[in-house]
């Protein structure tokens, strides 16, 4: 859609110049405005990609809610250092330590506890 009104411009500002050869100007304000449409459009891709660069926790996510859950999963009985970061548009990094009798069964319940409150697919390595 914006290469269509770009292209509509640049028509316009052409015929205009065509009609009237002494109107330069138009081309330079047919360029000023028209280039501020794709600089609107990839400014909130480019604050993104800063925010991942940066390694940012999630602002859609509640990680104090998400420890809670965790701690409430029989057989948790400490977590600690929960680290949660996001690395791509759709995923998130979780890295925590926590004391337990059954590890592996733990991460099970905890990842299960996560795709259920966060609808996320997740994997786990040990």
């Amino acid at each position: 859609m914006a290469d269509m009104i770009q292209s509509l411009g640049v028509l316009i500002g052409g015929g205009i110049i065509w009609v009237k050869p002494k109107w330069v100007l138009v081309d330079l304000i047919c360029t000023l405005v028209f280039s501020a449409f794709p600089l609107a459009a990839t400014l909130p891709m480019l604050k993104n990609i800063f925010w991942i660069l940066m390694e940012r926790a999630p602002r859609e996510m509640d990680i104090e809610k998400v420890e809670r859950g965790i701690k409430r999963i029989k057989g948790v009985k400490i977590v600690h250092g929960l680290h949660v970061w996001e690395i791509t548009v759709e995923g998130e990094l979780y890295c925590l330590a926590m004391s337990c009798p059954n590890p592996v069964l733990v991460l099970k319940r905890s990842f299960l506890m996560l795709e259920i409150s966060e609808g996320k697919r997740l994997g786990f390595i040990m």
